[in-house]
């Protein structure tokens, strides 16, 4: 799967700094900015919301069940990240690969189809629709939709001092599905990290990765939900400092976010990351710790 795109993951996404200057050209500016991971539009005469949020990206991952498995998981992690447990439904977007054989074609997109739906089951929703297409490279995500009450829902912007950070998954992904390709291929560039970490150990990472990417972040909502926290965020394909300043950016008061103590998949494999300009993908809800505005 990897080998028919040239840019794994949240790779393919636009630059944040890029992203912002075309987002600018919508509406009055402000699209974005106060709920950063969903569309939140309130029905009018109700306290009820439409909550909505979609993302698709190319594989990140060889095996094509794998892929969309965190295709979904990715998709949903938006509401999670707003203290939203429970999706209505989702739509599927497809891309089928030009480059492959059809029978490829055929086993590919049946398997991420299949990944795809299964990761949904399991968060208790269901499939109703999509759209699908040939394209360059495979591709898949989608559309989550669900309904709510506005007191229901945990908006990102109520961060107060105090509040603790945390992070529910280990960063590092990207770094390590990487590496594992190089692995794989025992080409040049694994020659020159393979004195970091041993094949055992590639291999033990990029299973933890794999279960890390393809796991839900429903609890954490759960969790959000229930204990009334004040703010939170996904991190996806700009980052932790950029969601970080997403989240920032959205708060109703100043705020200082103090990051500290990132736990990694893999400690080795941060020396073995190549530098640019695309972030990691890793996917995480958490709080804000606020100091007092600076006089």
């Amino acid at each position: 799967m990897t080998s028919y795109t040239a840019l794994k993951g949240c790779g393919c996404k636009v630059p944040q700094v890029t992203l912002q200057k075309y987002l600018s050209n919508i509406g009055d500016g402000t699209i974005g900015k106060e709920t950063p991971d969903c569309s939140v539009i309130k029905y009018p005469d109700t306290r009820r919301c439409l909550v909505s949020t979609t993302d698709f990206f190319y594989p990140l991952v060889d095996d094509p069940y794998t892929q969309g498995e965190i295709a979904c998981a990715n998709v949903l992690s938006d509401l999670y990240a707003m203290g939203i447990s429970r999706c209505d439904h989702m739509l599927m977007i497809l891309g089928v690969c030009l480059d492959m054989t059809p029978a490829e074609q055929e086993v590919s997109t049946r398997e991420m189809i299949r990944g795809f739906n299964d990761k949904a089951a399991e968060a208790g929703t269901v499939i109703t629709g999509g759209q699908s297409v040939f394209n360059d490279f495979p591709m898949i995500g989608g559309v989550a939709n669900t309904v709510i009450r506005d007191e229901e829902i945990v908006y990102p912007r109520k961060a107060r001092e105090g509040d603790v950070l945390v992070l529910t998954k280990a960063l590092g992904s990207r770094v390590v599905v990487n590496a594992y390709k190089w692995y794989k291929s025992k080409g040049e560039r694994w020659e020159k990290v393979k004195g970091l970490i041993s094949e055992e150990d590639m291999g033990r990472a990029y299973d933890i990765c794999c279960g890390e990417m393809t796991s839900l972040n429903k609890s954490a909502a759960e969790l959000m939900a229930k204990y009334k926290v004040h703010g939170g965020t996904d991190v996806t394909g700009f980052g932790i400092l950029g969601h970080a300043r997403n989240l920032a950016e959205a708060q109703e008061r100043d705020v200082d976010l103090r990051i500290h103590t990132l736990p990694v998949i893999h400690l080795s494999l941060i020396h073995i990351s190549e530098p640019t300009r695309r972030t990691p993908i890793s996917y995480a809800v958490f709080c804000l710790k606020k100091k007092k505005k600076k006089k």
